[in-house]
This record gives C-alpha cells, sequence and structure tokens, in this order.
C-alpha cells in the first residue's frame, strides 16, 4: 500500500480554502487593472482622469493588502477566524470597485461614441 502524503490536513484546510480564494480575486483585481489601462478607458476630461486615477490607486491598495493576507495565512500553521471578518471586507471592497471601474468603463464607451 501507497501512502500518500497530502498538505490537506484538517489544521489547515480552512487557511488554504482562503489563500485559493484570495489568489483568485487577486487575478481579478488584476485583469480590472488591464481594463483600466486599455486605450478604451483613456480619459477624455479631467474629471475622467481624476476617477481613473483614484480607481487605480484603490486597486492598487486593495492588491497590496491581498498579497500582504495571501503571504499571512500561508505562514500560520493552524486555521484561524480572525481572517473571516479581514476577507469578508476584502471581497466587499473587490466588489465597490469593480462597481466602479465597471460604471467608468460604460461612461467611457458611451461617450467615444459621440
Amino acid at each position: 500500500m501507497v501512502h500518500i502524503k497530502s498538505s490537506f490536513t484538517p489544521t489547515n484546510i480552512g487557511n488554504k480554502i482562503s489563500v485559493t480564494y484570495l489568489e483568485r480575486n487577486l487575478k481579478d483585481v488584476q485583469q480590472l487593472g488591464c481594463k483600466l489601462n486599455s486605450y478604451l478607458c483613456e480619459p477624455q476630461t479631467y474629471g475622467m482622469f481624476e476617477r481613473i486615477e483614484s480607481l487605480k490607486n484603490d486597486l492598487e491598495t486593495l492588491k497590496r493588502s491581498e498579497q500582504e493576507i495571501i503571504s499571512e495565512l500561508k505562514g500560520l500553521k493552524k486555521p484561524t477566524k480572525a481572517y473571516d471578518e479581514i476577507i469578508k471586507q476584502q471581497y466587499s471592497e473587490f466588489h465597490t470597485l469593480q462597481h466602479g471601474i465597471s460604471e467608468y468603463i460604460f461612461y467611457c464607451e458611451e461617450h467615444s461614441h459621440k
């Protein structure tokens, strides 16, 4: 009988799931950044320039925060409920930012056809 060593144990499965979720979310954050850097999103007015810069700054802040949380979770030996609220907050911030970027892109598309 061959014994396969698995890194998924009852003590660290919660952290691994959280890390996987955050890593996927981080990819989504990077994709949103690519959308904002698209030529289709070039600001046409000063107000649009301010908005896109704000969105880019928020994206960068969220990205750094998620990277820090991922590193911390990977370093933990035992699962911790303390990160549950932090991860929920990250999720909420991501969706708020995603909505803001969608609105900005819609605005850009609407005004580029005029």
